[in-house]
């Protein structure tokens, strides 16, 4: 039986990553902190004790995300998680045969707040310390593929679908949930988004020779609108709050000054603005066929 040696199982993507390989047929080796993996080891403290066979991929979906550090130690802590993480893992894969290495990052590198249609020639330009790490780390997988003489795939992922979700759109689904969600406006802004199920689907099914670096999206990019609508049918919430644009700035500017207030000028603008990446390159050279997220109960997946 062909082997998958991943990291990150214990997060959002890392269990549809498992689901997946039992659905494809791959044994799997999960490296991580709990006892649940067969490698157990803090990747940002220790080099892994990782079994000297073949894997015909290794995917790495470990790493830190959906916080917005507070302190020194906490923006630290990305590249203490997303770099020298990597780095350890990289060390304890000598000896170890590897077919293609799949790494999973984010549309964060870009360090945009809105744009249209981004592709994965434009430039990296992020400040954030999760965006930062996620370049790095990006380079250092890339440098060690050709040295290795092993395909590396990087994957710059983007708002993710699926049951519990994490982030911006777990905070939305709950408070849709508790009736306190307010579209602001006409809820047009557009967003690209992805199914998890789909992504791990996909790293599964790699032939094992692409490389390169790609963005998965499901090409539609929802609008606020159309992702509050499938959340609300999905948790049968029919109903609507909505504040107009200007009643939104004026709460966003007052977000600025009160702490714990629900809404700031970056929650603002993150709900108004457009931002969207083509996937494109990946249908074309890969095969990418996503789902669109509103087209799926994805809250029962």
């Amino acid at each position: 039986m062909k082997k998958v040696l991943l990291t990150g199982s214990s997060g959002f993507l890392g269990k549809y990553l498992l689901k997946a390989c039992e659905e494809f047929g791959f044994s799997s080796v999960s490296v991580g902190r709990s006892s649940a993996n067969q490698v157990v080891c803090d990747l940002k403290r220790e080099v892994p004790q990782i079994p000297k066979e073949e894997f015909e991929k290794v995917i790495f979906a470990a790493g830190k995300a959906h916080l917005v550090p507070k302190t020194e130690a906490e923006k630290k802590d990305f590249f203490d998680v997303n770099v020298t993480g990597l780095k350890h893992f990289l060390d304890g894969l000598l000896g170890v045969t590897v077919k293609q290495f799949v790494f999973i990052s984010t549309v964060s590198v870009y360090g945009r707040w809105n744009g249209t249609n981004l592709v994965e020639t434009d430039p990296l330009l992020s400040e954030e310390p999760y965006g930062k790490s996620k370049i790095e780390a990006e380079k250092m997988i890339s440098e060690w593929g050709v040295r290795h003489h092993v395909p590396v795939i990087i994957f710059r992922i983007p708002l993710l679908a699926g049951a519990n979700p994490p982030g911006n759109l777990g905070d939305m689904m709950k408070a849709i949930e508790r009736n306190r969600y307010p579209r602001i406006g006409r809820g047009s802004a557009r967003k690209s988004m992805v199914l998890a199920e789909d992504v791990a689907h996909f790293c599964l099914n790699l032939k094992g020779q692409e490389s390169g670096i790609y963005q998965l999206t499901d090409q539609h990019h929802p609008s606020f609108y159309e992702v509050e609508m499938s959340l609300r049918k999905q948790l049968n919430k029919p109903n609507i709050i909505v504040i107009p644009a200007f009643a939104a700035r004026l709460l966003a500017f007052m977000g600025d000054f009160l702490p714990k207030f629900p809404i700031d000028s970056l929650r603002y603008k993150k709900m108004t603005l457009d931002l969207t990446f083509d996937s494109r390159k990946a249908e074309v050279e890969l095969g990418w066929k996503p789902r669109r997220v509103i087209d799926v109960d994805f809250l029962k997946n």
